[in-house]
């Protein structure tokens, strides 16, 4: 067999060359992509060369993120990048890992502004800002009509108390920064 890491790096230049050649998701360039990653990941796992396993996983992970629908790849990219952060080869591939994490959450809240932009002729998600908060572990959620908190409720992620009432919300909550910044992008 090859020396690993020159023929890993193979590989890697190998599947970013079919990466740069993709006109849509499917197309056969982001196929043989998606398998020239797999393929040089497995191929890293069996020679236990764990820094190239973690950058061609991060890799692989970009394309999902960049060709095919958040829903879709969500789970998978999650179990990629916890992969990398558990291995802990290096704290830059680490942060990296994390910050996919992140930009896949801040892909998907902007997925759903967009699908709540307009439900019925009202505009839910699009300028109002101020209609969405964060239970106190930082989950969001959205109050409709007029935005005011009139009875409370459970997070549906941790099952913290959300809401309030008579417009006021509970002191535990807040308004949702994250929110009002992914609206202004």
């Amino acid at each position: 067999p090859p020396p690993s890491r020159p023929y890993l790096e193979l590989l890697r230049l190998r599947a970013q060359c079919f990466t740069r050649l993709i006109l849509e998701s499917n197309d056969v360039n982001f196929n043989v992509a998606i398998d020239v990653y797999q393929q040089s990941i497995d191929y890293a796992d069996a020679d236990r060369s764990r820094y190239m396993s973690s950058v061609l996983r991060l890799d692989l992970c970009k394309l999902l993120m960049n060709w095919t629908a958040l829903h879709q790849v969500k789970a998978r990219v999650d179990h990629i990048c916890n992969r990398v952060i558990e291995d802990d080869i290096n704290a830059a591939l680490v942060q990296e890992a994390i910050d996919l994490k992140e930009k896949c959450n801040d892909k998907e809240l902007k997925e759903v502004l967009k699908a709540m932009n307009q439900v019925m002729g009202y505009n839910y998600g699009g300028g109002w800002s101020s209609h969405w908060y964060e239970c106190p572990n930082g989950h969001p959620y959205f109050i409709g009509e007029c935005g005011g908190a009139m009875e409370l409720g459970r997070c549906n992620e941790c099952g913290e108390q959300i809401g309030g009432g008579s417009h006021r919300l509970l002191a535990s909550n807040r308004s949702s920064a994250t929110v009002a910044e992914a609206l202004q992008d």
